[in-house]
């Protein structure tokens, strides 16, 4: 299946083009499924991109061939890292309008969007599915990230957290070996008493990671850590501690 562009009759048109009767009809079943889309008019021009039709015939030399033709509306936005926050609230206000139209993207990201001068269209239009939810449309942007629960759509809230539209959740890590590691329930100590425990070692190999953290639980069970959150100099827990080799 080929993608082309085209310019006709003073518009950008796309050509999702195929050829031989089983793509064709696979083309025909996504022409009828989005044809069948609730109000799908009403969202054409502002939220996809408009829809033009679906054709077939037979080449002499090409055999059968079927078409989709529907608007070009630009390139791709790019990836969720070089979007402005502004891009992201006009995404979510694209998606809320197909959720007001009890339409869901089962694909999203912001590789389905495009844009051309300042406007902005979902593609991938054999991804909506119509489906009810209980979401209020309130994307809480800027906020604190809300509850998945409380959010009440499981695949919207997925996409926020996609579209980085909430505050961002701090996780706690520690570096060990000059690598980083989370640190959630205070799996491993502070990061001092790391430096202290493992001072003068070299733990940058990735078996001697292994072998130190595997150490440190040891550390934590004997009660060291406790000892030297009070006194990081101490080190008489230590001496009942084989510090593993590095090697």
């Amino acid at each position: 299946m080929n993608i082309r562009r085209s310019f006709t009759d003073g518009r950008n048109i796309n050509l999702r083009v195929c050829f031989g009767r089983k793509d064709i009809e696979d083309l025909a079943r996504i022409d009828e499924e989005y044809r069948g889309l609730p109000r799908r008019e009403e969202l054409e021009g502002t939220v996809i991109p408009t829809y033009l039709g679906f054709y077939s015939g037979k080449d002499e030399r090409l055999g059968e061939i079927g078409c989709i033709v529907m608007e070009d509306c630009g390139e791709n936005i790019g990836t969720t890292e070089t979007l402005p926050l502004g891009i992201q609230e006009k995404l979510c206000g694209l998606l809320k309008a197909l959720h007001d139209f009890r339409l869901h993207h089962v694909d999203f990201s912001t590789h389905k969007v495009v844009e051309r001068d300042g406007k902005y269209r979902i593609i991938g239009y054999d991804s909506l599915e119509q489906r009810d939810c209980q979401w209020d449309g309130n994307w809480h942007i800027g906020e604190e990230i809300p509850d998945i629960d409380e959010f009440n759509c499981n695949s919207l809230h997925a996409v926020g957290e996609k579209l980085r539209i909430w505050k961002p959740v701090y996780v706690p890590s520690v570096m060990i070996g000059g690598r980083e590691f989370e640190n959630d329930d205070d799996f491993f100590p502070e990061q001092r008493v790391i430096d202290a425990l493992l001072q003068n070692v070299d733990t940058h190999h990735y078996t001697s990671i292994r072998k130190y953290i595997r150490w440190l639980m040891t550390a934590k069970e004997e009660g060291v850590w406790k000892a030297m959150r009070v006194s990081p100099s101490t080190r008489n827990q230590l001496q009942r501690l084989k510090r593993p080799d590095a090697t």
